[in-house]
């Protein structure tokens, strides 16, 4: 048989082969040239941003696979909820092997080379023109709008995103002209990789392929444009549904904000450092050699005028809400006003090469356009270099860089989580994560804070003139700062004078020139901390809660006196173990549920000492008996007639009942039954009542006069409603002014219990910790304070992950968490595991979390004691905000771990017997209360931290 000739290309495949080869190397080759001359591909990684992506791949890179919290911005929050993570864990190995900085710049090469060859790729494959995809690639490039998001801006995720949609359009193009499923699954793939990169950009090249396939001719456009965009979905959805699920939709996400916006010249257009001079002569002339405009043609110039509004919407007046996507300013969208020039201008010539134009007007077209982006090429990236405003190259690693200047003045203990820094710009919150694992009260993007109310609230006590002392104490403490810088701006140096006394804080750190200012607090709190104080339960809004909350840390609530709590749900559904904490329940009005059942468990409560309020809204026809009143109609008030049943309430100083310009409506009483005291009345009817049942209170508010303090901000009415509430600090079986706690019982001295700790913990971390008892390690010497404990040793640190189960002893019943997140004190439940003994811990920043694979214990099995049967019951288990995140609290038991024998027993008991005496004796009381040393009603905020604090138990007479 002859033998068949090889298979051989025709002449002109092979020379199309070899012309896309050095097409190939030239964009190649353009992306490395200018990444050089920019210096984007050496030395550290350029953009103002660039530190915030280096903090994302170190998180991924060390704490994956549970590093979808970052607990060291803004007291813990998500992630990647609004910032997608596919760039991140794509080059997690990448970054394990070489480092964040070397990652990030070949994630920046990568990105370019990427949007270059897609775009080479497009036309190439739609219009069959290797010039036509030559001029798109180097006029994107060559363009300093491009790489003005990485050398200036820094975000490296979104030039990913439209690489990578580059490269989908390209898969497209294929698609569409050639229909096979390959090409589909590879658009698909592309395009839900690009929006996992980053979902503004993603989209914006989604819905231009979107439309492009329905712009397609032929059979079944729909069909198949709905095909493509649920598989891209699909693929995409986790990147998708955190913002819809979490934030209400994409609108609700990134939309609708009212924010000043800069405007943009028109020289922009041109100009060399932004989209530069060949761009838009490119486009001129390729519209004209390619006339009439092919369909491809027209709709990219369509796309191209869309990107020119939303960049120019400034200048016209248009209302920010109606256009601005959050995160993407105005005057940076000239990268796609570059890219889509950039692809217009290079499907008309390569349309105009396949016209039937004559040959030497094809080919002056052709020469004319290489000629315009070659000069770009070369002029475009030295007027960058050279430019000493916006646009500019920005090294963060520069001395004379805002970065480089905070970064030589904060002086923190980069190791110490027990305490967060209050940065005053984002030029030191940029970096602060990525150097340190000490958490910081500051965020870096304006997404994705879980409670940015909060985080304002404590900015503006630190900051705002004048200085609120007790504010400005009450946040410092809730949110556990123990440094915080001052900017030399007017709108953080107000109370520059007041800190600068001493009393306050002190002065640590100064830079030259005195850009920054550190200042230390000297008393500063932990975040995790142990309490027994009672609660503040607020059942209602989370705007109830939070002007509830903050009226009473204005007025002296801690985690040693008193910790406001945000019930999420209805009052029928409190638990009694959560009542028996509480010293006062606030209802906010239509949230009692089962209003019947609500109020039987709310009259056992108040019966035991407890304090109930309801804020009222609106008429109520007719009120149980329970209530001081009988009812209420919702009236207009035009002015106060007020009178207080107290001479001291400042009546004359209560702001005016003026709402929106007209009278204040608000519920008035229309009755007061015979036992009730009315504390406040409007024209002798009442606006505040109460009425004793038991040893305990009912109180009724109307007037809606929490959110009247709330809204004028009036410290008197706010002094007034916090007395109703209850005397701060007071403790369960304490006499109380208003009988909240019902009545004093005589006590007894009991025997101290010293839990030792095992060894394996080095004695730093406390097991067990109950207010009554006092503690020491498996060393000899005492540790009265938990907290100065665990910072006092390094090996603590190392040792939190295995910390998981506290103590021993059973739980019968079920255990109630308290679970804190920036400011608010959130509640749940689930049955706790027999084995685990738990303790309270309130802070701003702690989370809850039964992930504990390894429980270790100190004691073994034994029966509770009486007085512990009563306290387990009220107890919770929190870790701090970096070691869990919001999602992890959840209903189910914790395993309990296998039981350990004590190894230090005999010796315990040697040295317990040693100390008995002194701990017999010994209470962990400052100096300033030594006048009250046997009345543990003092408690003040000044106690907080005192894990090893003294309590007086009951006993009968």
């Amino acid at each position: 048989m002859a033998e068949r000739p090889a298979h051989r290309d025709p002449p002109h495949a092979r020379d199309q082969k070899l012309r896309d080869i050095a097409s190939v190397v030239i964009v190649l080759g353009s992306v490395i040239g200018v990444g050089l001359a920019l210096g984007a591909l050496t030395g550290f990684p350029k953009g103002t941003d660039a530190y915030a992506h280096l903090t994302r791949l170190k998180l991924v890179a060390e704490a994956f696979p549970r590093h979808e919290w970052l607990f060291g911005w803004s007291a813990g929050m998500p992630a990647f909820e609004t910032y997608p993570e596919l760039p991140y864990l794509a080059t997690a190995p990448l970054t394990k092997l070489f480092g964040a900085p070397t990652t990030l710049t070949l994630i920046a090469f990568a990105a370019l080379a990427l949007l270059g060859l897609g775009l080479y790729g497009t036309v190439r494959m739609a219009t069959g023109s290797s010039l036509g995809g030559l001029v798109a690639a180097l006029g994107a490039i060559g363009s300093m709008a491009t790489w003005t998001w990485i050398v200036n801006g820094g975000v490296y995720a979104r030039v990913l995103a439209a690489g990578l949609a580059a490269c989908a359009c390209w898969a497209a193009a294929r698609w569409l002209r050639s229909g096979t499923r390959r090409s589909f699954a590879v658009t698909a793939l592309l395009l839900a990789a690009a929006i996992a990169s980053h979902q503004v950009v993603g989209s914006v090249f989604a819905i231009g392929i979107g439309v492009a396939t329905l712009a397609h001719p032929g059979p079944a456009r729909f069909r198949r444009s709905a095909t493509l965009a649920l598989a891209t979905f699909l693929l995409a959805s986790p990147a998708i549904l955190p913002a819809v699920l979490r934030y209400g939709g994409f609108a609700s996400a990134f939309l609708g904000l009212d924010r000043p916006q800069l405007t943009s010249s028109a020289t922009v257009l041109v100009d060399p450092r932004h989209v530069g001079v060949a761009l838009i002569p490119l486009l001129v002339l390729a519209t004209v050699v390619s006339w009439p405009l092919r369909r491809a043609v027209a709709l990219l110039l369509a796309g191209l005028v869309l990107c020119l509004a939303y960049l120019f919407a400034p200048n016209l007046g248009v209302p920010s809400r109606l256009y601005y996507v959050n995160g993407i300013a105005p005057f940076t969208t000239t990268f796609l006003v570059a890219v889509v020039a950039a692809l217009a201008g290079g499907f008309a010539m390569g349309v105009a090469r396949g016209s039937d134009r004559v040959a030497w007007q094809r080919h002056a077209a052709g020469t004319l356009a290489l000629l315009l982006v070659a000069v770009n090429l070369a002029l475009s990236p030295m007027a960058l270099r050279a430019s000493a405003d916006y646009p500019r190259v920005e090294d963060s690693t520069a001395s004379s860089s805002i970065e480089e200047i905070a970064r030589r003045t904060i002086r923190v203990d980069g190791a110490d989580v027990a305490h967060r820094f209050l940065p005053a710009t984002a030029g030191e919150s940029v970096w602060f994560s990525y150097l340190y694992a000490k958490p910081q009260l500051r965020d870096y993007y304006a997404q994705g804070v879980v409670h940015p109310d909060w985080l304002a609230w404590v900015n503006a006590a630190v900051y705002d003139a004048p200085l609120v002392v007790a504010r400005f104490r009450a946040a410092l403490d809730w949110f556990a700062v123990d440094s915080f810088s001052v900017f030399d701006d007017p709108n953080f140096t107000g109370n520059l004078a007041r800190f600068e006394s001493g009393d306050l804080v002190r002065r640590v750190a100064q830079s030259d020139p005195p850009a920054y200012r550190q200042y230390a607090v000297s008393d500063a709190r932990s975040i995790w901390r142990p309490t027994n104080a009672p609660l503040l339960v607020v059942v209602g809004t989370r705007d109830e809660y939070d002007g509830v909350a903050r009226m009473s840390l204005d007025r002296g609530a801690r985690p040693g006196t008193l910790v406001p709590v945000w019930w999420q749900g209805t009052a029928d559904q409190l638990p009694s173990d959560l009542l028996q904490r509480a010293q006062a329940v606030l209802i906010e009005d239509g949230r009692f549920g089962d209003r019947a059942g609500a109020e039987r468990s709310l009259a056992a409560y108040a019966t035991n000492g407890g304090r109930v309020l309801l804020d009222a809204h609106g008429a109520s026809p007719g009120l149980s008996a329970l209530w001081p009143v009988d009812g209420a109609a919702d009236e207009p008030i035009a002015e106060w007639h007020l009178r207080a049943s107290t001479p001291s309430v400042r009546l004359q100083d209560f702001s005016p009942p003026v709402y929106d310009g007209g009278p204040w409506g608000a519920p008035v009483a229309t009755a007061t039954r015979p036992d009730a005291r009315v504390l406040l009345d409007q024209d002798r009817r009442a606006l505040v009542a109460e009425r004793s049942v038991g040893a305990g209170t009912f109180v009724w508010i109307g007037g809606n006069l929490l959110y009247h303090a709330r809204a004028y901000g009036n410290a008197v009415e706010s002094d007034f409603l916090m007395t109703l509430f209850g005397r701060l600090g007071r403790r369960r079986g304490e006499p109380s002014r208003s009988g909240a706690l019902g009545r004093a019982r005589p006590r007894r001295e009991r025997r101290r219990r010293e839990p030792v700790l095992s060894p394996e913990v080095d004695g730093a971390l406390v097991r067990r910790i109950v207010a009554a008892r006092l503690l020491r390690g498996a060393r000899p010497h005492l540790r009265a304070d938990a907290v100065a404990g665990r910072r006092a040793h390094a090996r603590a640190r190392q040792s939190m992950d295995r910390l998981r189960g506290v103590g021993a002893g059973d739980l019968r019943d079920r255990s109630r968490l308290v679970a804190t997140n920036g400011g608010h004190v959130a509640l749940t439940s689930r049955p706790a595991s027999r084995g685990t003994r738990l303790c309270v811990a309130v802070a701003p920043g702690l989370h809850l979390t039964d992930r504990n694979a390894e429980c270790v214990r100190t004691e073994t099995q034994r029966a509770p004691e009486p007085f512990e049967e009563r306290e387990r019951r009220r107890r919770v288990v929190a870790e701090a905000v970096e070691d869990v995140r919001e999602c992890q609290i959840r209903r189910r038991a914790l395993p309990a771990g296998p039981v350990q024998a004590r190894p230090l027993e005999r010796g315990a008991q040697r040295r317990r017997r040693e100390v008995e005496e002194v701990l017999a004796r010994l209470e962990v009381v400052p100096k300033a209360a030594e006048r009250a040393r046997q009345q543990a009603a003092d408690i003040r905020r000044d106690h907080v931290d005192e894990a090893a604090r003294h309590e007086q138990t009951v006993q009968g007479g």
